[in-house]
């Protein structure tokens, strides 16, 4: 496995995976998770700052 920092060109593969962890959360938690339409930070300027 290679490890290495995220790149801008990461961001949609990181709100998929965001998402899927959320929903398995929330499947297994629901009081704690609730559903979302789309990840928190869903815009790239804020996840490449």
């Amino acid at each position: 496995m290679i490890i290495r920092n995220l790149k801008l060109e990461d961001f949609d593969d990181v709100n998929n995976l965001f998402m899927q962890l959320h929903n398995s959360e929330m499947e297994h938690r629901p009081d704690l998770f609730r559903k979302i339409d789309k990840p928190t930070t869903s815009r790239a300027w804020d996840f490449e700052a």
